[in-house]
């Protein structure tokens, strides 16, 4: 609100709340990234805190992809008003 621009995060309740009702359109609409890492956030999860998979999940490689998708999110997001 201080600044006027969405950030990456804006709508993520609503998003959830859809997809908990089975409205993918909807939570799309409300917060793309949420519907795009939800998968990931999910294998964190399951993968608990050893093995492979959070090894890689937590990898440099996943990570920084990660932040590149989130900036770009924030600046398509505030550029087209989505």
């Amino acid at each position: 609100m201080l600044t006027g621009f969405k950030c990456p995060g804006c709508g993520t309740q609503r998003a959830l709340h859809a997809l908990l009702h089975g409205d993918i359109s909807l939570a799309w609409y409300y917060n793309a990234a949420l519907v795009i890492t939800l998968p990931l956030i999910i294998m964190l999860f399951v993968s608990g805190r050893k093995g492979r998979m959070h090894d890689i999940l937590n990898g440099p490689r996943v990570v920084m992809l990660t932040l590149i998708f989130l900036i770009g999110w924030t600046i398509v997001r505030n550029l087209t008003g989505l």
